[in-house]
């Protein structure tokens, strides 16, 4: 994903690509295009639009001429395409209450090898309020409905400021870094539950971050390690 703000007060926009896949069976492929902008008012407010492009396949054997091997489901062929809409906004009441909206897949393209199989709607929104007595404090709450699921969750995040000693040759000079950390729980219908556990570093300024998260269903799922994801962020200063 990259981002890159605009000239003056023109908001910024952005780009990514995101791939899955299951072994050589199955692969999703998503290529998104996104733009925001803050309207500063007496209460700031954010809005924001993506277009995503998706592509589904499966494995090329399944692609054959052949009409006693042929799957009913992929006679017109082994992969799909179609273009999705998302969008979300963001209201600040004070510096320390916010609430956000995201509206997700709103035109519910249909992608599918068969029959009709749209991509069903996303709806979420959350509520976050900063607490302690520096403000240091994040607490949030959210929920999400998406194909009849309901999911609620409840999470808190905090950073601590470190200082990092560096060795040059003229001497010794320190560096202030961040750490944060983040912990939550979310439960909702199917049976849904599960605790999340993140962390992040935070080198000098804002310029280059490294995140993780840790997700670990306690519901349905048995035997699993949880889900694992790390990211890193780098920050670029226009010139000027």
């Amino acid at each position: 994903m990259y981002a890159q703000p605009l000239k003056g007060d023109l908001g910024a926009v952005g780009a990514g690509y995101t791939e899955r896949r299951i072994s050589d069976l199955y692969g999703e492929r998503t290529a998104m295009i996104t733009y925001g902008r803050e309207f500063k008012r007496a209460q700031p407010f954010s809005i924001g639009v993506s277009m995503k492009y998706r592509y589904k396949y499966y494995k090329a054997e399944y692609d054959t001429t052949d009409p006693s091997q042929l799957d009913p489901v992929f006679q017109n062929g082994i992969s799909a395409q179609g273009v999705s809409v998302d969008i979300g906004g963001l209201c600040r009441f004070t510096d320390d209450i916010s609430l956000g909206v995201f509206l997700g897949d709103v035109n519910q393209p249909d992608i599918s090898l068969e029959r009709n199989d749209p991509v069903p709607f996303n709806l979420k929104c959350g509520v976050s309020f900063r607490l302690g007595s520096n403000k240091d404090y994040v607490m949030n709450a959210d929920c999400s409905y998406r194909d009849g699921d309901f999911k609620f969750g409840l999470g808190i995040e905090n950073w601590l400021q470190v200082r990092a000693n560096e060795v040059e040759l003229d001497g010794m000079w320190a560096r202030t870094d961040t750490i944060g950390w983040r912990a939550g729980f979310g439960f909702g219908t199917n049976n849904f539950k599960a605790v999340s556990a993140g962390a992040s570093y935070r080198f000098g300024g804002s310029d280059l971050q490294v995140d993780y998260a840790f997700i670990y269903p306690l519901g349905s799922i048995k035997n699993t390690w949880g889900t694992h994801c790390v990211s890193l962020t780098m920050r670029f200063k226009s010139g000027g």
